[in-house]
């Protein structure tokens, strides 16, 4: 039962049940909230009506740079202005003081008591006579009188101020179009206020286009006289430059290195030429094989300026080998061609490259100098095309659908007043029935109260409760025969030889008295009589009569049907007292049933004076039984070390 107690988990039988229960507070609170909400929408709601007016922004009017502009710009180093489009601006415009102020002041709505309530509108119809205070009376000057009514003025800007910026709304959709309305509670007042925003609005914005196209005039006139003045000097430094390198034709260049190929041609084969002269030198029997091998792995050494150095004929069948003195000297010749080709070459590459080097420059003179003229070409056609345009733009704007009159109310929505009255109502009042049931802690699920109940101990539950729940215990028993369906139940968890039992009580009192007529009749199975002590006051119409059953103790007594015994003991009884009565009875071979004590009282009273007592019955009821006290039937159940059977009454 702990474990239960103290789970944070929301039991939804619990809770809906608790509702349940709650529903006359939930009712009532549903309707006054209803109720509420029906008079705030009928009498007290402002009635207003709204007027929307709709356009789109001529992104196409504005007069942009061409679009490949932008990359030769920045290859000359030109920022160029972007002509970013003015729809990001209008809300802003719009909703900025300035705007709002000036548009009040032009449709003269600071002599409108509608919107400047506090004004005294006179007849000058000046504001600035309305914020005069009463100091004209004494004799005070007109600068003394204005002076006096600016503490007036920043007060009233900031009223009208914030009537205008709420009764305004702005949505921007994605196609581009702009929509804006205006709600008042007049609709040809909105409809001329909506109007009048978007006229000013686009009049603003064409102030603002018209500027613009001025500034880009002058800054594409700056540019254009700066890059001239670039060309010119890219094109005297380019002059320059051909003239100091003497620069030839880019054919000479061409020819000068096909030369120096050759030349490394020539010196590569006079390398080979050598590598053949080393090989044959070195075999000094020149046999028909060694002469074939010769030339397959030296082609060459058939070719006449090959065979001039040393000194054979044609037909290489006949070849005998020279003297080393001609090898020798055909080494030295071949050594110094190649020494003279390198000087050559080694001139031919320094001067390829000063002439690489130097058409590379030239190059990136002359692209500069394209670039410029094509740059100062472009800017010169912008130029005139500005001019032409920057005195008369376009239209920024296209309007589709301009304000009229509204013929609905669009305030207040009384449904949607009357709906979410409803819901708060319903709220509210849910609120206090589980506020209530939090504070009362009261179990109001009989499935809650039953799981709670069913791991702690032996759980029961009896029918016809009412019916055998009389205040006259004689009545009950004569009812006991007809409705003892719970007879079997108890018998199952209440031993035969069971002599004594506490019922403790922590429901509904006709429970308990139902309880207790039920455990009679378990306790009256094997012909014995039983004794029942009311300490609740349980039967309290019973006609009981005084008795002396101990010395001194006179108690209120009554003789029962089937030799049964009936005593009722006041909740000031002394706590020996029941320990007595119980040993009497007992002697004289009672059962006895000691009912209508609450837990606590049974905890405090009982327990501590009563060693016999055999078994413990407490009756709980769902709307009754509190957290609290299973808190004490736990404790009490831990005190007395026996399982408890937990009875509820359906």
């Amino acid at each position: 039962m702990a474990k239960m107690i103290e789970d944070d988990e929301i039991d939804l039988r619990e809770l809906f049940a608790t509702l349940i229960s709650g529903w006359f507070t939930i009712g009532v609170s549903t309707a006054l909230a209803l109720v509420l909400s029906i008079f705030y929408a009928f009498f007290l709601a402002e009635e207003k009506y709204e007027s929307f007016s709709v356009f789109a922004l001529d992104e196409n009017n504005s007069s942009s740079l061409p679009a490949g502009l932008g990359g030769l710009a920045g290859l000359a180093g030109i920022s160029l202005p972007s002509s970013g489009g003015v729809g990001d601006k209008v809300e802003d415009i719009i909703l900025s003081r300035e705007f709002l102020l000036d548009t009040a002041s032009k449709l003269e709505l600071w002599d409108d008591p509608e919107f400047a309530p506090d004004a005294d509108v006179n007849a000058q119809g000046s504001i600035l006579h309305n914020l005069l205070p009463f100091s004209k009376s004494i004799g005070k000057s007109e600068a003394e009188q204005i002076e006096a009514s600016s503490d007036l003025q920043p007060k009233l800007r900031q009223d009208m101020y914030n009537r205008l910026s709420k009764a305004l709304a702005i949505n921007m959709r994605d196609s581009g179009v702009i929509e804006i309305s205006y709600m008042d509670t007049s609709p040809e007042r909105a409809a001329r206020l909506v109007n009048a925003i978007v006229d000013e609005v686009l009049l603003v914005l064409e102030t603002q286009e018209i500027e613009r196209s001025r500034s880009e005039l002058q800054y594409l006139e700056t540019e254009l006289l700066r890059v001239r003045e670039e060309l010119e000097l890219a094109a005297q430094a380019l002059q320059k430059y051909v003239l100091s390198s003497n620069i030839g034709s880019m054919q000479e260049l061409t020819q000068s290195s096909l030369r120096l190929e050759n030349l490394r041609e020539q010196r590569a084969n006079l390398l080979r030429f050598a590598d053949a002269l080393v090989s044959l030198r070195a075999e000094k029997n020149w046999t028909a094989r060694f002469l074939d091998e010769t030339l397959d792995a030296y082609p060459f050494v058939t070719s006449l300026e090959f065979r001039r150095l040393l000194l054979l004929g044609p037909n290489i069948g006949r070849w005998q080998r020279p003297d080393d003195e001609i090898f020798l000297s055909a080494q030295e010749n071949l050594t110094a061609q190649i020494s003279d080709l390198d000087l050559v070459i080694r001139e031919g590459n320094i001067r390829a490259e000063r002439a690489a080097d130097q058409a590379y420059e030239l190059a990136l003179l002359e692209r500069n100098v394209k670039v410029k003229e094509t740059l100062y070409e472009v800017l010169v056609k912008q130029f005139e095309a500005n001019s032409l345009t920057s005195g008369l733009p376009g239209k920024v704007a296209r309007i589709y659908e301009r304000g009229v009159p509204a013929v609905y109310k669009s305030e207040p929505n009384r449904k949607l007043i009357l709906a979410l009255g409803l819901v708060l109502g319903s709220f509210v009042g849910a609120a206090l029935v589980l506020a209530r049931s939090s504070r009362s802690g009261r179990i109001m699920s009989r499935g809650s109260l039953r799981d709670s109940l069913v791991a702690e101990g032996n759980y029961v539950e009896i029918k016809h409760v009412r019916a055998l729940g009389a205040r006259s215990l004689t009545t009950g028993l004569a009812k006991l025969g007809r409705y003892g369906g719970g007879f079997s139940k108890f018998s199952s968890f209440v031993p035969m030889q069971t002599r004594v039992i506490c019922l403790t009580s922590s429901g509904k009192a006709s429970h308990a008295r139902s309880t207790a007529l039920q455990v009679t009749r378990l306790l009256s199975a094997e012909a014995k009589a039983c004794l029942i002590i009311d300490i609740g006051s349980l039967w309290s119409s019973e006609k009981l009569s005084e008795k002396e059953i101990l010395p001194n103790l006179c108690v209120k007594y009554r003789t029962l049907d089937g030799g049964n015994n009936l005593i009722q003991i006041d909740n000031n009884f002394d706590r020996r007292v029941i320990s007595k009565v119980v040993e009497r009875y007992l002697d004289e071979d009672y059962n006895i049933i000691i009912a209508g004590a609450s837990a606590e009282q049974t905890r405090l009273e009982i327990v501590p004076t009563s060693d016999n007592v055999d078994q413990w019955i407490t009756t709980v009821d769902v709307k009754h039984t509190t957290r609290q006290d299973l808190q004490t039937m736990l404790a009490l159940s831990d005190l007395v070390g026996k399982r408890m059977t937990f009875v509820s009454g359906v």
